[in-house]
């Protein structure tokens, strides 16, 4: 058996047994999990009437969050108001869930605050919020992703620019190259999978050492968690009908650190989509960014299994009717969410 060979076999062993490996200069358990996207069959919840009392609450932007340029603003307003002010500019209702939307410019550099005001018809300040945060010029951190894809299944560009985008209102700058096409034509099982990954995932990007079968993030074996080379392969469905997608992530004392090695099951979201009355990629925007958000350590835990947002508006949510359809164009992370995120290992 050659060295490759032998290295995609121990990681097989690794995942399919949850193998537990020491982090270097900790003493706590570290694991690798799966962590599979279903899909939420329930129908859409009915919209909660509004309180009585006018509230509004910035559901997106941590407070002290680091920001760039174009900032994807996502606000929840409830009670009775006339309209929802992003900084004196007007904000968008979307969806049917007393989501408003706006971008807000940030300054070219320091500390800034987002204000969101409901005012009534005579410009009063019924409720606000804000949130401080600091504006940089330049990206902070950067993510790299290789997509290979299976016959016939050309990753969407609008998909792929969503991510980008959002990302980089908060100074993640994220570069995509679709490489290999893969000739396959069925179900995915994880034994295909880590065969694929095996054979194609070959593009280095910033960092000559990040070559698969090389030690790129220091963790001392094959697979690269940390890295900031990301693995996508996109195309067909999964083994698991109720699968859209999944990323493989490296787990610490119930804190996701960081994550590699995600599938989008394009065939099963297609479906989906249809069965639903969506527009197609709506489904797989959610499922791509609520991935890849796991592979930058976004994820919270009840006991070991992913709990998914309260949020159903949000990316990290189930994947429902509510996120995919409803929020059309205007997706999001919630701030509780995003702001799990480990951006150590990607710094610029």
């Amino acid at each position: 058996m050659n060295k490759q060979k032998m290295y995609a076999l121990v990681l097989g062993l690794i995942i399919a047994l949850s193998f537990t490996l020491p982090v270097q200069g900790s003493v706590e358990a570290t694991y690798i999990k799966k962590l599979p996207y279903k899909f939420n069959a329930k129908p859409p919840s009915a919209g909660k009437p509004s309180k009585a009392t006018t509230s509004v609450n910035i559901l997106n932007v941590p407070n002290g969050e680091t920001v760039m340029g174009s900032v994807t603003v996502m606000v929840e307003a409830k009670g009775a108001f006339n309209h929802i002010d992003l900084n004196g500019n007007p904000m968008e209702a979307v969806g049917h869930g007393d989501r408003y939307t706006g971008t807000w410019a940030a300054p070219s550099s320091g500390a800034a605050s987002i204000v969101v005001e409901a005012k009534d018809n005579n410009e009063k300040t019924l409720a606000s919020d804000s949130v401080r945060v600091q504006a940089v010029s330049e990206p902070q951190w950067e993510v790299y992703i290789e997509i290979d894809y299976i016959e016939g299944h050309y990753p969407s560009i609008q998909v792929l620019d969503y991510l980008v985008e959002y990302w980089s209102g908060f100074a993640v700058e994220v570069a995509y190259k679709i490489d290999d096409m893969v000739t396959y034509d069925n179900e995915i099982t994880d034994a295909e999978f880590w065969a694929i990954e095996n054979t194609y995932n070959d593009e280095t990007w910033y960092d000559d050492q990040a070559q698969d079968g090389d030690d790129a993030d220091n963790y001392g074996y094959d697979a690269e968690y940390m890295s900031k080379e990301k693995w996508v392969l996109w195309g067909t469905w999964d083994e698991n009908q109720y699968v859209g997608g999944y990323t493989y992530v490296m787990i610490a004392n119930k804190d996701a650190l960081a994550g590699n090695y995600v599938f989008i099951a394009d065939t099963m979201i297609d479906q989906w989509e249809s069965s639903n009355g969506m527009n197609a990629d709506n489904g797989e925007t959610i499922v791509l960014c609520h991935e890849l958000g796991h592979s930058i350590g976004i994820l919270q835990l009840r006991g070991q299994s992913e709990k998914y947002d309260p949020d159903r508006y949000s990316i990290m949510s189930t994947m429902n009717v509510e996120n995919a359809l409803y929020m059309e164009g205007n997706w999001y992370y919630s701030g509780s969410y995003w702001g799990s995120k480990n951006l150590s290992y990607y710094i610029n």
